[in-house]
């Protein structure tokens, strides 16, 4: 569909993805993946992926990223996790995928970063935490240096967050509302309520994917209980 598209000098959103092939897929990795690009076409922002644990979220991830990327107008990618040490494990899983139209792995097709200072905020896709999202995009410094102690004081961070007002974003923010077009939220029973919520919501019109095992009736309704499995 991508060289039509090309031969006949035509554009389309999500004209040019092919079909998911589904050998090499497990059932439920190539069930929301169809699903997901389904609520896409159909007009819908927001997509829950509800899969057990251990059945290959962030390699679902991976795949939507990459064929959104190469297929659809879309140029930018956020996946946010709740954990340092699980934005290090993603990094390596995203540059490694290599389902891609040549074998080869993402890494050598796009720029991925890890968020550890601010210009890694413009790869074509960013893995970070929440808080140093935060943190770039009010223009506050961030450190590399004491992730593992900053892991622990976000251990329980969901929990106490919930009972605090929302973050206030200010006036004088470092990026535009459409720097991603695409946010995947990884474990996002933990991610998307409290005083977190203003950060995701900055970026409006970002199509989201949340990716959980245990779904809450929180993170229900903000995928407006559109829910992929």
């Amino acid at each position: 569909p991508k060289k039509m598209l090309q031969i006949i000098g035509k554009k389309s959103e999500y004209g040019a993805l092919p079909r998911i092939e589904k050998k090499g897929l497990r059932d439920c990795q190539y069930d929301a993946a169809v699903a997901l690009e389904k609520t896409l076409k159909s007009g819908q922002k927001k997509a829950l992926a509800v899969l057990a644990t251990g059945s290959g979220k962030t390699y679902l991830a991976c795949l939507a990223a990459y064929r959104l990327l190469n297929y659809t107008p879309i140029k930018r990618v956020l996946f946010l996790v709740d954990r340092n040490n699980l934005a290090r494990q993603t990094e390596t899983e995203f540059s490694l995928f290599d389902r891609t139209e040549k074998q080869r792995p993402m890494s050598s097709l796009y720029q991925i970063n890890r968020l550890k200072k601010d210009d890694d905020v413009n790869g074509d896709i960013v893995i970070s935490t929440i808080q140093k999202l935060f943190a770039v995009l009010t223009g506050q410094s961030i450190s590399e240096e004491n992730e593992d102690k900053e892991d622990e004081n976000l251990f329980s961070f969901s929990d106490d967050d919930k009972k605090e007002p929302e973050i206030e974003l200010g006036n004088d923010l470092k990026l535009p509302p459409d720097h991603f077009q695409f946010i995947i939220i990884d474990e996002c029973h933990r991610s998307i309520y409290g005083k977190w919520q203003s950060v995701l919501n900055y970026f409006k019109d970002a199509r989201i994917l949340g990716l959980t095992d245990t779904p809450t009736a929180v993170s229900q309704g903000f995928f407006n209980k559109i829910r992929i499995e």
